[in-house]
């Protein structure tokens, strides 16, 4: 009886079957799909952003941005690579872009959410276009680029400039939704036609006007600036003394939900000196680190290090803790929330 069951097993996937004896009840060479508590298989990982650069600034002495269409290095989670390209979770995928002076990286448009989160602009001339909005790119700020939004990025500065771009490709890529597109013809479809300052001043007040709801299927604002993010953040600090961090989330100011309806971006302070409850929830969420310096005590007893620009993946149900240095830790964080929300799968495990 058990040489029929192996060889029976062995013959299904040669033909294309598989059974749940093996498949979900983990007997086979894979996970287990049905366990009594999420089995992701994507891996903890954190990447150096020195060393991130150092690739970079490599490929850029290789490649122009107009042959690459995108300068960039993108992270890969180990545990993923061999499954789909460059990914650094199942649903998100992110890199760093460089764009040098007088670069400029061309126009495009794709059916993935994605946004540029600025880690180095030390000019006031960089900029992106999103349907004709100029948005400016200084250090910290956030720059979306919705769904189906023709975009391109500028460099008119004497200095370089480097940003993260986050993407939702993965899950898109996995459901079959991804579609790109090229502008026709010579001219850009994309010509500037509105300051992206009056664009936040519009939708960035707290005050929208009702003309657009129900018009939009996308966050309209575009552009969050870091000044204005952080300055929120240790209001919100100096109001909860008692907590050992305090988080902000990017809103869409015409639902009051995340700006993507895939990722959850969010802006966390961990006071310095501190140490943040153990966190384990449905998600998989990249870390980012902003200011400050600290460390993610994972439940093996790993710990990832965090300063300058370092980036980093928990993924779903992985306990962890976040602990700061002697001053203030901030981390910007993107994951798939928005989705396990969506169906029904969010669950969280807050605890001392």
């Amino acid at each position: 009886m058990e040489q029929k069951l192996t060889d029976l097993l062995e013959e299904l996937p040669k033909n294309n079957y598989n059974t749940y004896y093996q498949s979900s009840a983990g007997r086979g060479k894979h996970k287990t799909i049905m366990s009594t508590i999420p089995s992701p298989i994507a891996e903890p990982f954190s990447w150096d952003y020195e060393r991130t650069k150092e690739f970079l600034y490599r490929l850029s002495e290789i490649l122009t941005p107009e042959e690459a269409e995108r300068l960039n290095i993108q992270f890969e989670n180990p545990s993923l690579k061999d499954i789909v390209p460059a990914a650094l979770a199942p649903t998100v995928r992110g890199g760093i872009q460089l764009l040098k002076p007088g670069q400029k990286a061309p126009t495009h448009k794709h059916s993935p959410n994605a946004f540029r989160l600025i880690l180095e602009a030390p000019a006031d001339d960089a900029y992106t276009v999103v349907n004709g909005v100029e948005l400016p790119m200084h250090t910290g700020d956030l720059v979306l680029t919705p769904n189906w939004t023709w975009h391109d990025h500028h460099n008119d500065s004497s200095g370089d400039v480097i940003w993260f771009d986050g993407l939702d490709i993965i899950f898109v890529y996995w459901i079959g939704g991804v579609f790109y597109s090229l502008p026709k013809g010579e001219k850009s479809p994309n010509t500037v036609a509105e300051d992206g300052n009056d664009n936040f001043n519009e939708y960035g007040s707290g005050l929208v006007p009702d003309t657009v709801h129900g018009e939009l299927d996308y966050d309209p604002m575009f552009y969050y600036p870091y000044e204005k993010a952080r300055q929120a953040l240790v209001s919100l600090a100096k109001t909860r003394t008692g907590e050992s961090s305090v988080t902000l989330e990017y809103t869409n100011p015409i639902t009051g939900g995340p700006v993507f309806p895939s990722m959850g971006l969010k802006l966390t302070m961990v006071r310095g000196g501190k140490t943040t409850p153990l966190i384990q929830r449905t998600e998989n969420k990249v870390v980012i680190c902003m200011e400050g310096e600290g460390e993610i005590t994972l439940s093996s007893g790993k710990k990832i290090e965090l300063k300058s620009h370092n980036v980093a993946v928990i993924p779903s149900w992985e306990q962890h803790r976040i602990s700061s240095g002697s001053s203030d830790l901030v981390l910007f964080t993107y994951s798939d929330e928005p989705i396990f929300r969506a169906m029904k799968l969010f669950r969280e495990n807050l605890s001392k």
